[in-house]
C-alpha cells in the first residue's frame, strides 16, 4: 500500500511540474493555478510619454532571483508594464502583451518580462523564459493591489494566477521640478533698463567691444543661454534674459520696455529675443540646456509687450484683395544629445485678431526626452529683411520630469 501511495504522489508532481525525477521542465502542460503572495515594482523610466514599471510577483518569501537548494517549488513572475505618464505608481487597468511598439496598457515583450519556475532540483537558479503572451487586470482598493490573469512564456508554459496584497516600490521618479526664475538676482540697475538679468553685466572686453555669449542663469538642471554685444549703435542682445517687468502700454517704436511681458502677472520670468547666431553668438538663439536628459511636461508662455502690440496693430497682411490673417508661431525644437533632433512643439502667439494676451500653459511633453531645447519664431508676415514681427516671447513655470 505504501508503494502505491508513493507512486501516485510522484505521478501527480510530474503532471504539475514535470520535475519529479530530474531538474528539467520540458513538459508543455499548463502550470497549475497559483496564488502569488509577494510583490514589488521597480520604476523603469519614461519613454515616448509612457511610464514603465517592472512588476515582480512571487510565491516565496526568500528571494525573487532564485531559491536555495532543495527548496520547494516556487514561481517568480516579472512583467514590464507601460502606462500613460500621469503621476507615479501602477495604474489600475487591463494590460495586454505587446511585442511591438510600446503603448499604454501593455505588458512589454522585453527581457524584464519573464516567468521563472524554481523546483527543489534547481541549483543556482530556476528555469526562466521570456513572456510571449499575457493578459492581466489590475485593481487597487484598501491600499492594496488585486491582480489576476494569465501569462505564457517561450516554453509554452501558461500560468494562471491571482495576487492580492501590498506592493513595495523602488526608484520612484522624483516629484516634477518647476523652474520659476524667482531665485534670479535681477542686477541690472544702470541705464534705461532695471529689474532684469542679462548679459551686459557679464560681458568682457573683446578687442574693444563688450561681449557675452554663454549661459546666463541656472535653476535645477536647466541653464539658459544669453548673448550681449555693446556697440556705438547701442546694446544688442539675444537669447534669454530674466525680468520682472510688466507693461500694458503701447510705446510704439520706443524700445524702453522691451523686457516687459504683456500679462496680468509680473512675477519673475524669462524673456527671450531671437537675435540669431550672427558672428559667434550661438546663444543669440534662445537655448535651454539640461544637465541630464529630462522631459518637459509643460511651460507657461506669454507675449512680450512689443510682440503683442505689433500683432494687435497688424491682424492681416497683404493688400489689394489678397489680405490674409497674420499668424505668428513660437517653435520649440528638442534635442537629445548634441545634434539629434527629437521633434518640435508649436505655440501660437497670434492668429489674426486672436493674440495671446496673458500667460497660458502649453503641453511640451511631445518633445520627448531632451538635453537641449532651442526656440524660433515663424510667421507669414515677412519682408526683405525677414520676419517683420518683433521676435520676443516670455516663458515661466517650466515643469520638468
Amino acid at each position: 500500500m505504501k508503494k502505491i501511495v508513493f507512486l501516485l504522489t510522484c505521478l501527480s508532481a510530474a503532471i504539475a511540474f514535470s520535475s519529479c525525477n530530474n531538474g528539467s521542465n520540458t513538459d508543455n502542460t499548463p502550470l497549475n493555478f497559483k496564488k502569488l503572495t509577494y510583490g514589488k515594482a521597480a520604476y523603469a523610466g519614461n519613454e515616448d510619454g509612457l511610464r514603465h514599471y517592472v512588476l515582480t510577483l512571487w510565491t516565496s518569501s526568500s528571494s525573487t532571483a532564485s531559491v536555495d537548494n532543495y527548496k520547494d517549488t516556487d514561481i517568480t513572475l516579472s512583467m514590464e508594464l507601460a502606462m500613460a505618464d500621469e503621476g507615479t505608481g501602477i495604474t489600475a487597468s487591463e494590460y495586454i502583451f505587446s511585442a511591438g511598439t510600446p503603448e499604454a496598457g501593455a505588458i512589454l515583450g522585453t527581457d524584464n518580462s519573464a516567468l521563472t519556475l524554481h523546483t527543489r532540483y534547481d541549483y543556482g537558479g530556476g528555469q526562466m523564459a521570456k513572456l510571449v503572451d499575457g493578459r492581466i487586470e489590475i485593481s487597487y482598493f484598501n491600499e492594496k493591489y488585486e491582480i489576476e490573469g494569465y501569462v505564457t512564456d517561450g516554453e509554452e508554459r501558461e500560468l494562471n494566477f491571482t495576487f492580492y496584497g501590498s506592493i513595495t516600490f523602488e526608484g520612484e521618479p522624483a516629484e516634477p521640478a518647476t523652474i520659476t526664475f524667482e531665485d534670479a538676482e535681477l542686477a541690472a540697475t544702470t541705464g534705461e533698463y532695471a529689474n532684469i538679468l542679462w548679459g551686459r553685466e557679464l560681458a568682457t572686453n573683446n578687442e574693444g567691444t563688450p561681449i557675452y555669449n554663454g549661459l546666463l542663469y541656472t535653476e535645477g538642471t536647466a541653464s539658459f543661454g544669453s548673448y550681449f554685444e555693446g556697440s556705438a549703435y547701442g546694446d544688442m542682445w539675444g537669447g534669454f534674459a530674466i525680468s520682472s517687468n510688466r507693461d500694458l502700454e503701447d510705446l510704439g517704436m520706443d524700445y524702453a520696455n522691451q523686457f516687459s511681458v504683456y500679462a496680468s502677472d509680473n512675477s519673475q520670468f524669462a524673456i527671450a529675443y531671437i537675435f540669431g547666431d550672427w558672428g559667434n553668438g550661438e546663444y543669440g538663439t534662445p537655448t535651454i540646456e539640461f544637465a541630464r536628459p529630462v522631459t518637459v511636461a509643460s511651460a507657461d508662455f506669454a507675449n512680450a509687450n512689443k510682440t503683442y502690440f505689433y500683432c494687435k496693430a497688424n491682424p492681416t497682411i497683404g493688400s489689394d484683395g489678397a489680405e490674409e490673417d497674420i499668424w505668428v508661431n513660437l517653435v520649440a525644437t528638442g534635442y537629445n544629445g548634441d545634434s539629434t533632433e527629437t521633434t518640435t512643439v508649436t505655440i501660437p502667439l497670434a492668429t489674426g485678431t486672436d493674440v495671446l494676451a496673458d500667460w497660458k500653459t502649453f503641453d511640451m511633453s511631445a518633445l520627448g526626452t531632451v538635453t537641449k531645447i532651442t526656440f524660433d519664431i515663424d510667421s507669414n508676415d515677412t519682408g526683405e529683411w525677414g520676419i517683420n514681427v518683433p521676435l520676443f516671447f516670455c516663458m515661466d513655470n517650466i515643469i520638468l520630469e
